[in-house]
Order: structure tokens, then C-alpha cells, then sequence
């Protein structure tokens, strides 16, 4: 899956251990079971965030005014991506339906990018722990790293590995965050505490065909972007191994 790993703490140290994941429905617990009646649980669908989540909700606006800039930023530099649908999913939905699959709104699927419809879902929740513990440009950098799988679809990009994918989504990323610095809508403040949560992002599971980016890797690669560099299609081309910041990794 191309969206966020799933999120842990926001404090430097290791992350606890259920990652502040929140917990796959449970078929079996009544509390979870689908019901024909009721919107959220029976028939997910196309969630509406207009509908399902107030106008008025901060967090939601906060996520579609990024979209937004997105589209707009994109536009301007000649990406000419697609209209991108953004749907936030309520705190109390469990459940999504999209064009590419059906499921759990947890873990690595808590944000992701569907190419089939061109639509981003992400929960609300996640979005909002974001912000109070990283800052608003944090949760805008969610966003961007998702639309930006929209424009690596768009320019018809091939990855030979999920890694490069989601590293140069980081670099893309890091293009917007400067985008925003440039127009004085983001501090340095803002983007290096987006910076810190794709460290915390990062992993070490190498042998999965999902490994997104040690946190080196991707705190390297969305600065690489607020640089104003460009983002490559294969990373290990740069330097051999890994881009620049991959010296922040732990040694052993």
C-alpha cells in the first residue's frame, strides 16, 4: 500500500508497542458488526466528508484547504495532475469503501491514495493526533505525501521497488513545504516539526515489499524537496544506497 506506515507516538523515543494504532473491527463484537441501517457501518460507500463530518470541523477544513493548495501548486509547475478527491473519515467510521479496495481505516491504510478514483482517504483521527502533536504542517504533509502519489501516477512514473515510491512522495512533499515557506504560509518551524514526524514514520523492514524509508531515508529525502532538489525516481542511484540523511540511521 502506498499510504503512511501506521503512526507512532510523537515523542522522540521508540514508540510504544501497539504504535497508537487503533484496533481492525472485530466480526464477532457487536459493538463493530455491520448494520444494514446504519450508514456509517452498512454501506460505507464513498464517504462525504461535506455529509459524514461537519463543514465546520477544523480538521477537515484544514486537510481540504491543503488539497487545494495542492491542486494548485501541482498545476502551476506543469504536473497538470487530476482533480483529487479527498475524503477524511469520521472518528467513529471503522470501515471504507474506496474504487481500490474495501476495509479497516488502521494501521498502514490510516492514510492512503487510491489511483482508481483519485481520491486520498484518511481518518480523521490520525490527522487530528497529528496536529496536536506535530503542528498543523505535519498533518497538511500527510496530504501532500498522498497527493503526490496522484502525480507520480499522472507523469505514468514506473518504481522498480514500494520504497522509491514513497521516498520520492516525501521529496514531493518537501517541494510543497517550500511552495508554502515561499508564499509565508509555513514557518521553518512548521516544516522541520513535518520533518521529525517522517522520521518517526520511517522503518527497518527491509525484507517487506512494503518498507517505505528508514526514518534517515525519509527525513532526507522530504528536506532533498524543501531544498528545492530534485526527487528521483530510484534513490539508490544517488549515492549507492540511500539519499542524503541516511546518516541519521541507528549503526547497528
Amino acid at each position: 500500500m502506498l499510504g503512511f506506515k501506521p503512526l507512532p507516538a510523537p515523542e522522540p523515543a521508540p514508540p510504544a508497542a501497539d504504535g497508537g494504532r487503533v484496533d481492525a473491527p472485530d466480526p464477532n463484537d457487536p459493538a463493530d458488526r455491520a448494520d444494514p441501517d446504519d450508514p456509517d457501518t452498512g454501506d460505507p460507500g464513498r464517504i462525504d466528508p461535506a455529509t459524514d463530518v461537519p463543514s465546520t470541523d477544523p480538521v477537515v477544513e484544514a486537510a481540504d484547504s491543503a488539497r487545494a493548495d495542492l491542486q494548485a501548486h501541482w498545476s502551476s509547475v506543469g504536473a497538470v495532475p487530476s482533480a483529487v478527491a479527498l475524503v477524511v473519515v469520521p472518528d467513529d467510521q471503522r470501515l471504507v469503501v474506496t474504487a481500490c479496495a474495501a476495509g479497516p481505516v488502521d494501521g498502514s491504510a490510516a492514510a492512503f491514495y487510491c489511483p482508481a478514483d483519485d481520491t486520498i482517504v484518511v481518518a480523521r483521527r490520525i490527522l487530528a493526533a497529528i496536529e496536536r502533536g506535530f503542528g498543523l504542517h505535519a498533518a497538511e504533509a500527510i496530504i501532500a505525501h498522498e497527493y503526490a502519489h496522484n502525480v507520480q501516477a499522472e507523469r505514468g512514473l514506473v518504481f522498480a521497488r514500494v520504497v522509491d515510491a514513497e521516498l520520492q512522495a516525501d521529496c514531493l512533499a518537501g517541494q510543497w513545504s517550500r511552495s508554502r515557506r515561499e508564499r509565508a504560509l509555513v514557518g521553518q518551524a512548521g516544516i522541520d516539526d513535518a520533518a521529525r514526524l517522517f522520521w518517526l514514520l520511517g522503518d527497518y523492514e527491509f525484507g517487506s515489499a512494503d518498507h517505505h524509508g528508514t526514518p534517515g531515508e525519509r527525513l532526507g529525502a522530504f528536506y532533498r524537496g524543501v531544498d528545492g532538489r530534485d526527487c528521483p525516481v530510484s534513490w539508490s542511484a544517488l549515492t549507492g544506497t540511500a539519499p542524503a540523511g541516511a546518516a541519521a540511521d541507528r549503526n547497528d
